[in-house]
């Protein structure tokens, strides 16, 4: 007969699964507690934590076994040592390349180098290795877990460009630790190791074994208070920052536009100081948690490639406002012909448009780098699955923005118009209607444009304001004349729309030729191997 669950252990179980988070004491509670039916209730909320967050792709790893000789002599490891049975070996550093080379033509694209804590193989032959496997396969990330070094020896593996690093704590109870572990290896020490390959910048991991001699329940629950605190492996720093400098960005636009009365030129600043708020925070994070990033003095000396290769990439973005704003000037001379209601209009319109499309700018932003990381990890799927995340948002975005600006635009045209220019409000709402229903072509220009410049096609992108330029142009100089205001306020959607009908066939075209870039040349990597 089935007992009936422990109702207990289930209600931590949920507290779990919602808040993420236990004492060490209920951790204890649950080891006790464990049946086949808590197991099972616990093991199908994990499941469903686990496809929420991973999904359901299956990532596999290329092992490289460089040897088994080990000074070390702890009690639970086969290759102890003490182990006079093992049959010993040391891989050459070529050995490991070739495993890498026929891992590839496998499709591994996530090598690991692990073994035994080897002096003879030291520092300078794992960076040798790391930075060759690097060079050829540059797609590929390279994990080690080769036990403890000096922080000194995981800046040079870091440096070299190693990914990631495996060191396991085992144990996080003090008392236990010692007993698993000879007298010459610390708990201190491998803590040590940990917080700084953690500090360095790695992606780290830690674990410990189920079952080891002298394991209690309150071990186990160390372990996992452990790593609870410790966070192995967390990635979501930047993606804080841009989402302080976003929120950042809309307090100050309403605060200088509508309390300081600044207009655009308050727009402005709020952008210009909400991200350098953002750049400052993240230069203050870097040099507190990753002492590789920490500038030193003869990193100060100019660099003329590193230099070139900024501008390649700055100037075309740079070049491409430029040249949109030309549209813009051309387009307001036009407007400027309707009169001063006309023009007064479409200013208070187009300023509340920028306080509502700042997360655009956002998108596009976090586009860029997700793009550009994506490309270089060589996961082309995750950078059209990106766009696409960052599409839906817009989509969610525009509609709700469409809705209050058509409802509510004169009641938000009082915020910059005197109440009794009745006609500057009704046409300043009528600019906010039209553009608005247009909001997900322009989310479209930010994300698609942004993408493909974070790719490194900054010249392909800059395109799209040479279309946006002509589009306002041909607005300003051939439509105004005829239809007056009306087809002012259409101007910005007509420039997103031509812009988007070269952007997104070029978003497709520099993904196929980035794909094709990389077969051929990790084919003829493979053959040279």
């Amino acid at each position: 007969m089935c007992l009936p669950m422990n109702n207990d252990a289930k209600k931590l179980i949920d507290r779990l699964a919602r808040e993420h988070s236990l004492s060490k004491e209920d951790y204890a509670f649950l080891v006790r507690a464990q049946d086949e039916e808590t197991a099972a209730y616990a093991g199908a909320l994990a499941a469903g934590v686990r496809r929420e967050v991973y999904g359901t792709d299956v990532y596999i790893r290329g092992l490289i076994e460089i040897g088994n000789i080990c000074r070390n002599d702890c009690l639970y490891c086969g290759i102890r040592r003490s182990n006079t049975h093992a049959d010993r070996y040391r891989l050459t550093e070529d050995e490991i390349f070739e495993c890498a080379c026929e891992g590839y033509t496998l499709g591994f694209r996530t090598f690991v180098m692990q073994g035994g804590e080897n002096g003879a193989f030291g520092v300078d032959p794992i960076c040798r290795t790391v930075r060759r496997i690097k060079r050829k396969f540059p797609d590929c990330a390279v994990t080690l877990s080769l036990g403890e070094f000096p922080r000194e020896a995981y800046e040079a593996m870091f440096s070299a460009g190693a990914d990631r690093y495996l060191l396991r704590h085992e144990t996080a109870d003090r008392t236990h630790y010692e007993k698993l572990h000879p007298a010459e290896m610390s708990f201190e020490n491998r803590m040590r190791c940990l917080h700084d390959l953690k500090e360095i910048g790695f992606q780290t991991g830690c674990g410990f074994m189920v079952g080891s001699p002298f394991q209690t329940p309150e071990t186990l629950a160390e372990d996992l208070k452990f790593i609870e605190t410790f966070r192995p492996a967390m990635c979501k720093t930047p993606l804080y920052f841009l989402i302080i400098s976003s929120l950042l960005n809309i307090v100050l636009d309403l605060i200088a536009i509508l309390v300081l009365d600044m207009g655009v030129g308050g727009a402005a600043w709020a952008t210009v100081i909400s991200q350098g708020i953002s750049g400052i925070l993240c230069l203050l994070y870097m040099m507190k948690n990753y002492s590789i990033l920490k500038i030193k003095k003869e990193e100060w000396v100019p660099n003329g490639q590193l230099m070139k290769t900024l501008c390649m990439m700055g100037v075309p973005m740079g070049l491409q406002y430029s040249i949109t704003a030309i549209g813009s000037v051309i387009l307001q001379t036009a407007v400027n012909s309707l009169g001063s209601m006309a023009v007064a209009a479409i200013t208070a319109g187009n300023k509340i448009n920028m306080i509502f499309c700042c997360p655009f700018d956002a998108m596009g932003s976090t586009m860029a780098t997700y793009a550009g990381q994506n490309v270089g990890a060589g996961k082309f799927d995750r950078v059209t699955d990106g766009a696409k995340a960052c599409s839906i948002m817009a989509i969610i975005y525009s509609v709700i923005s469409c809705i209050i600006l058509s409802a509510f635009g004169e009641t938000l045209a009082l915020i910059f118009v005197n109440k009794a220019e009745v006609e500057v409000i009704k046409n300043a709402a009528l600019l906010l209607k039209y553009t608005s229903l247009f909001f997900f072509p322009l989310a479209l220009v930010n994300i698609v444009r942004f993408s493909i410049q974070g790719m490194g096609f900054g010249n392909l992108a800059m395109f799209a304001g040479v279309c946006e330029m002509i589009a306002r142009g041909m607005v300003g100089f051939v439509f105004v004349p005829i239809f007056g205001y009306t087809a002012a306020c259409f101007a910005g959607p007509v420039a997103w729309i031509m812009a988007d009908l070269f952007l997104i066939p070029a978003y497709f075209y520099v993904l196929k030729k980035l794909k094709m870039k990389y077969e051929q040349d990790y084919a003829g990597i493979v053959l040279e191997g």
